[in-house]
C-alpha cells in the first residue's frame, strides 16, 4: 500500500515538472518557423517543377521515360501539398484556378459573353501523365507547353 502512494507521488511530481517546464513559443518564434518552413517548401516545389520540366522535355515513348515523368510529377504534387495550406490561406482563388483546380473547363464570371477558360494546374497534369495509353506526340507537345 505504501508503494502505491510512493509511485503515485513520484508520477504526480514527474507530471508536475513536465507541465511546469513547458514554455509557449512567442508569436515571433512561431512566425519565424512558419516563414522558414514556407520558404523551404517553396524552394522544394521549385526544384520539383524543374525536375518535372526536364523529364517532360526528355520524354520519349520508352517506359522508363514515362515512369520518370510520373515519378517527377508525384514529387511535384507532394512538394505542392506541403505548402498548399499556406498558399490557399494567402490566395485561395489563385490556388484553385491556376495551381490545383479541377481539370474541367470553366467560364469567366461576370461577363455578358461566354469566355471559355481552359483548365490549368496539377490536376490537369495528373490527367495527362497518368493516362493508360502511351504518350502521343500531341500530349508530349501539350506537356512541354504546360511546363514552359
Amino acid at each position: 500500500m505504501k508503494n502505491k502512494y510512493i509511485i503515485a507521488s513520484l508520477l504526480t511530481a514527474f507530471l508536475g515538472f513536465q507541465f511546469l517546464s513547458f514554455t509557449a513559443k512567442t508569436p515571433e518564434e512561431i512566425l519565424n518557423e512558419l516563414t522558414t518552413s514556407f520558404h523551404e517548401g517553396m524552394n522544394e516545389f521549385e526544384r520539383s517543377i524543374q525536375t518535372f520540366k526536364q523529364s517532360a522535355i526528355a520524354l520519349d515513348s520508352t517506359a522508363t521515360a514515362i515512369e520518370r515523368l510520373r515519378a517527377a510529377h508525384i514529387n511535384n504534387r507532394l512538394a505542392f501539398k506541403a505548402i498548399e495550406y499556406l498558399l490557399a490561406h494567402s490566395d485561395e482563388e489563385v490556388v484553385k484556378k491556376y495551381l490545383n483546380g479541377a481539370p474541367l473547363p470553366t467560364v469567366e464570371p461576370n461577363l455578358p459573353e461566354v469566355n471559355r477558360i481552359d483548365p490549368e494546374g496539377l490536376q490537369v497534369l495528373d490527367e495527362l501523365v497518368f493516362r493508360r495509353t502511351t504518350l502521343s506526340s500531341e500530349r508530349r507537345k501539350l506537356l512541354n507547353l504546360l511546363v514552359s
